[in-house]
């Protein structure tokens, strides 16, 4: 079995992307209320309830869209794998990848509105 065919490959930055978008939700919502739990905590967040809801408002944003990619992301490699015969190695770093970059990007970009906030 192909790499880029395995169930594995595929459930795992799927999970990732479907737990970002559930974990996002609530905070895109200002469902969440500060803690030091869940959430977006900075000292500058948990020191001052609107910027809490601010950043944290970006952030689930953000997470939602990560998770999104996410899950985009694990079908277009999926596709590049197969059409391409990328050898193991290769997707398994696309397959790391897929989950780290969009999140990585989530949490600099809310990192930017906090410090700005």
């Amino acid at each position: 079995m192909h790499l880029a065919t395995s169930s594995s490959f595929v459930i795992s930055p799927l999970l990732v992307g479907a737990l970002c978008i559930a974990l996002g939700i609530p905070l895109a919502l200002n469902k969440i209320k500060p803690n030091s739990f869940y959430g977006f905590r900075l000292a500058k967040t948990l020191n001052d309830e609107s910027v809490w809801y601010r950043v944290n408002a970006f952030t689930g944003k953000a997470f939602i869209g990560s998770g999104v990619a996410t899950i985009a992301l694990v079908f277009i490699v999926r596709w590049l794998g197969n059409m391409f015969c990328l050898g193991p190695v290769a997707l398994q770093l696309l397959g790391a990848g897929i989950v780290m970059v969009p999140l990585v990007v989530a949490v600099i970009a809310s990192s930017v509105v906090c410090h700005r906030a």
